[in-house]
């Protein structure tokens, strides 16, 4: 059976907060038939003997000091003559370095910007990424099975909910007064089964980005797993509503969102409508099952 393998090692590390997303992304591989392991040490990676149907993931943040690189360049060497695919997350500014071993099968990977992005460095990534075909971006999405999505039991006792790091903060204090809105900025960090429950107990799903994401067009997980638990998705980010064929509806006032809110709270048919249309997208263009399948195709053809 192939095998998804996160190199997650001292020299090649996969931390934070991009672990818990890269986990998720790796393990809906197992829908495609290959199995998801963890190599924590350079020593366990080798003795998996990785081999030509395997795919390896490794994240950039190894080469984030001049310190670290060093490290990170010698496991890349170390590591260059195997036949199975690499995927390389924002790998932009290394795989150019003359240290930047000649691996034989590679793909690049990154957020997805879904049109030229506004900051730099990440114009910078957009030129390197149009120049190269074996480009695929890491598209968020919710990691639910796609036979799972829409299958939620729900009880919308609010009109809407954010879970989350705090963006949208004025919009949000105002929600919870004139909209019965449930709030839960984290950290703290709650439990995977009280996050759930904050989308499963309201009409709709707050979408809500950090200003870098909305101006660059990248699309975070929570409009995916609103959509994927039933939700109406609002979003303060104009990509969501062409990216999902206008199902996700943008605002960019608290006055349109305010409107948008009531509207699905009050026409229970309308609202409804919305919610199939979101759970029939999600679950074929939503889940980490799509994305992965892109990689494996694009792994296939290298």
């Amino acid at each position: 059976m192939n095998r998804a393998i996160l190199l997650n090692t001292p020299e090649l590390p996969c931390p934070g907060t991009h672990y818990f997303h890269t986990v998720k992304f790796l393990s809906s591989f197992a829908m495609h038939g290959y199995t998801a392991i963890e190599a924590r040490s350079m020593q366990d990676f080798v003795s998996l003997s990785p081999d030509a149907g395997d795919i390896v993931y490794i994240s950039n943040h190894g080469f984030s000091t001049e310190s670290s690189r060093i490290g990170a360049f010698e496991a890349m060497h170390a590591i260059s003559r195997l036949d199975c695919v690499f995927i390389l997350w924002f790998f932009h500014d290394v795989i150019s370095t003359r240290e930047m071993p000649c691996l034989k099968r590679w793909i690049l990977t990154g957020e997805h910007f879904r049109r030229e992005p506004v900051t730099s460095p990440h114009r910078k990534f957009w030129e390197i990424q149009k120049s190269l075909s074996n480009y695929v971006p890491l598209t968020f999405a919710a990691s639910f099975e796609p036979q799972e999505v829409g299958r939620f039991e729900r009880q919308e006792n609010f009109s809407s909910s954010f879970v989350g790091h705090p963006y949208q903060v004025e919009w949000c204090s105002r929600l919870q007064i004139e909209h019965n809105a449930l709030i839960k900025y984290t950290p703290p960090f709650i439990s995977e089964q009280e996050r759930l429950g904050v989308y499963l107990s309201s009409v709709v799903a707050l979408g809500f980005h950090s200003e870098n994401n909305a101006k660059n067009s990248v699309i975070v997980e929570r409009v995916f797993e609103g959509l994927a638990l039933g939700n109406v998705v609002v979003s303060d980010n104009p990509a969501c509503e062409e990216a999902t064929d206008g199902i996700v509806k943008f605002v960019n006032s608290y006055e349109s969102l305010s409107e948008e809110i009531s509207r699905f709270w009050l026409n229970k048919p309308f609202r409804a409508l919305k919610q199939k249309a979101g759970v029939e997208w999600c679950k074929e263009h939503g889940t980490y099952a799509s994305v992965s399948r892109s990689f494996i195709e694009k792994a296939r053809s290298i």
